[in-house]
C-alpha cells in the first residue's frame, strides 16, 4: 500500500475520511512532503524563506485509518 503527496493537507482535521486503511501490524509506505510543503528545495537560500507562504507550511499525510 501506498499514500501519494496528493493527500496532503493543511491542518489536523477527524472530520477528513481516511485514504487508506492499514491492518494493525501492517505495512505502508507514505510519501510527504518536506515541512516547508515544497516551497524550498536544495537550490534555496537563506534569503527566501521570508517569501514562504506559512499557510503551506507543515503539511500533513493521510490520514490513515489502522484497523484492529
Amino acid at each position: 500500500m501506498r499514500i501519494g503527496t496528493e493527500h496532503v493537507h493543511h491542518s489536523w482535521d477527524n472530520s477528513l475520511a481516511p485514504v487508506q486503511a492499514v491492518t494493525s501490524g501492517g505495512r505502508i509506505d507514505v510519501a510527504m512532503v518536506d515541512a516547508s510543503g515544497g516551497q524550498l528545495t536544495s537550490a534555496s537560500v537563506a534569503a527566501d524563506v521570508p517569501a514562504l507562504d506559512f499557510s503551506l507550511v507543515n503539511p500533513v499525510t493521510g490520514p490513515i485509518e489502522i484497523v484492529g
